[in-house]
């Protein structure tokens, strides 16, 4: 569900950007392929994402290793598609091929943008909807290295503990 989403959005931020691009008026020229090259893009961004498994995450517990694989994605992802985009204008292949490079640089702060926040506004809202984020008990926890962290994970991974982690102590 998680990588339609992504997906979902990635076509959505294209289309956005094609619109900025071209200050809500689409040339004539383009009215025939830009909904071709959304689907080039946005496949090119569920196979990065398939590749690394942006997806497999649960939305509700995102991580800094989470929003870094969405930002490896979403780099990877736009530099594969400007690359194309010069070998298929550079070759003369089909003018689906040759994306605007506004177009890809709007489009990879967008889309993003997007999914980052998306994913963070999602923690929140399940945070305050769960009340999690009240009413916990402030620990600190021994130890500053892997074990430490891995502990870290388990006590916020349960909400039935009811601890909020402060710090650590090494």
């Amino acid at each position: 569900m998680v990588f339609l989403l992504d997906a979902g959005t990635v076509f959505v931020a294209f289309i956005i950007a094609y619109i900025l691009r071209f200050n809500f008026i689409l040339p004539d020229e383009r009215e025939q392929i830009f909904l071709f090259q959304a689907l080039i893009a946005t496949s090119v961004y569920g196979m990065f994402g398939l590749l690394f498994r942006s997806y497999s995450g649960l939305i509700r517990h995102t991580t800094l290793t989470d929003i870094t694989l969405v930002f490896i994605v979403t780099t990877g992802s736009a530099a594969a598609l400007i690359a194309l985009s010069a070998i298929g204008h550079l070759l003369h292949w089909a003018d689906i091929l040759a994306i605007p490079q506004s177009i890809l640089l709007i489009h990879y702060v967008a889309v993003s943008l997007l999914l980052f926040f998306g994913r963070i506004l999602i923690k929140l809202f399940f945070l305050f909807a769960t009340g999690t984020v009240r009413n916990k008990k402030r620990v600190l926890i021994y130890g500053a290295g892997e074990l430490g962290f891995v502990v870290k994970r388990v006590v916020l991974s349960d909400a039935r503990y009811g601890f909020h982690v402060s710090g650590f102590i090494d």
